[in-house]
């Protein structure tokens, strides 16, 4: 077995201090963990945190920046993945957190 990897996620030198930034130490499992889809993490944070209203982590775990929604799409904060504005509604511009009618 890799010294470096337990169950498949890799091992911090010492509790919370995991090699990749964008994770963090769970301390119920005892192991590094990437953030859920919705939470982003970087070198600058101890802890997973939300993605501001308007931008998300397009559904993927781990991600270490949120990207705003493109035009014609929305997100709520948290929200894992922008959301298509429904018919007769839009979004102009990047990083909207509503349609308008």
């Amino acid at each position: 077995m890799d010294a470096q990897f337990v169950t498949g996620f890799p091992v911090c030198e010492y509790k919370g201090n995991c090699q990749d930034e964008s994770m963090y130490f769970d301390l119920e499992r005892g192991e590094c963990r990437p953030c859920e889809p919705g939470l982003f993490k970087n070198a600058t944070m101890e802890a997973c945190a939300e993605c501001p209203a308007g931008f998300s982590t397009n559904g993927e775990s781990g991600s270490r920046e949120c990207t705003p929604c493109l035009p014609g799409y929305f997100a709520l904060a948290g929200n894992a993945s922008c959301i298509h504005c429904g018919l007769g509604t839009y979004s102009e511009g990047f990083g909207r957190s509503a349609c308008l009618s």
